[in-house]
């Protein structure tokens, strides 16, 4: 790719990715706006520090059905409703609810909380899960190095969405191939240099929840996101 196609040597593209946590929500809604109004915080503060503020951010969304919305894991609120219904009826609506309704908010919690972190550790749920947006991750940040070969990804996670962001970023800086696993891959090599720029110039702050993750990726821009997925 010609160097005229990327921003100054000297300029970083700052990317910030959003990725939720689990939805207690018997119908779950879009994230859309909760990113927006932080990205227009974070950018006031940036400004305010003469700072340069992020770019057009990578927003995921799981677990739900919406617009566009293609893995397996788009099922997983219809699922968590059909399962309580099904033992709500069950149980009966007063045995469900308990004494002056006391036992339902917990019961709730359990199908429609507790049950989105149950999937992701599953097996079946974290390849689906993963699949879906460590590829949506990938996809996005190809479509970005268009513009600049120096990417600077910050993640915003919370909850669930902190492992998921950990299981990426482990494969990215802290797998090792045996001899010969993925030798004709291009994701090995950039793998390989990430791993080395990690320990050079990476940065990374960390809170249990929500958490705030800051990287440096120069020249990512031979990431296989069909490799990725399959992590």
């Amino acid at each position: 790719m010609c160097a005229s196609k990327y921003q100054s040597e000297n300029e970083w593209l700052e990317v910030p990715i959003f990725i939720h946590g689990v939805t207690p929500e018997m119908k779950p809604t879009s994230h859309q706006g909760e990113y927006r109004n932080l990205l227009k915080a974070v950018n006031t503060g940036l400004k305010e520090r003469g700072k340069p503020k992020l770019s057009k951010p990578i927003r995921i969304e799981w677990g739900r059905k919406y617009r566009g919305s293609k893995g397996m894991d788009q099922y997983l609120s219809q699922v968590e409703r059909i399962l309580n219904t099904g033992v709500k009826e069950s149980m009966g609506l007063g045995n469900y609810s308990g004494i002056l309704g006391v036992y339902k908010p917990f019961r709730e919690l359990l199908f429609f909380g507790v049950a989105d972190l149950m999937y992701y550790v599953s097996s079946d749920g974290k390849e689906a899960l993963r699949r879906h947006v460590f590829r949506s991750i990938a996809n996005q940040i190809i479509t970005l190095a268009q513009k600049s070969n120096r990417l600077s990804l910050t993640f915003f996670t919370h909850s669930a969405g902190s492992l998921i962001a950990h299981d990426l970023l482990y494969y990215l800086f802290g797998k090792k191939y045996k001899p010969g696993e993925l030798a004709e891959s291009k994701v090995k090599d950039i793998m390989k240099y990430a791993r080395r720029k990690s320990k050079e110039d990476t940065t990374a702050t960390a809170a249990t929840c929500p958490s705030f993750l800051h990287i440096w990726l120069p020249n990512f821009t031979a990431l296989d996101p069909g490799s990725l997925a399959d992590q």
